[in-house]
């Protein structure tokens, strides 16, 4: 089930992590050249192991279900502060994370996040 390909998608795809983390610390940007190829690793890797994880409809649902969340949070955020809280590359990231992680894990990842930044806040 894990093979060379699988593993190749797993690295590719925290090297992306690592340099949009790096980026963002330096400029508050996520360039989009590392979140496709975050999205492309994720793919990989679903397409590696067969679909056996996560079916195709899922990995879809995640993608739509990570965006939309923080898209909401931009737009309630936005309108609450009257100036940009949250970009779009963070809105893009969460949907590639949601296609990695499927429309369950997505909702543990967006939970742990945002109680990081409250105890980072704190």
């Amino acid at each position: 089930m894990f093979d060379a390909l699988t593993l190749l998608a797993v690295l590719g795809g925290l090297w992306c992590l690592y340099r949009l983390w790096v980026i963002d610390l330096r400029s508050s940007l996520l360039p989009n050249e590392y979140v496709l190829g975050f999205l492309l690793c994720a793919g990989l890797f679903h397409l590696a192991t067969f679909f056996m994880l996560m079916p195709v409809k899922d990995m879809i649902l995640g993608a739509f279900m990570g965006a939309a969340s923080l898209y909401i949070v931009k737009a309630l955020a936005d309108k609450l502060y009257k100036k940009d809280v949250l970009g779009w590359g963070d809105i893009k990231l969460m949907g590639a994370a949601g296609f990695l992680l499927g429309p369950y894990y997505i909702w543990l990842a967006i939970t742990l996040g945002a109680s990081a930044g409250v105890l980072h806040g704190l």
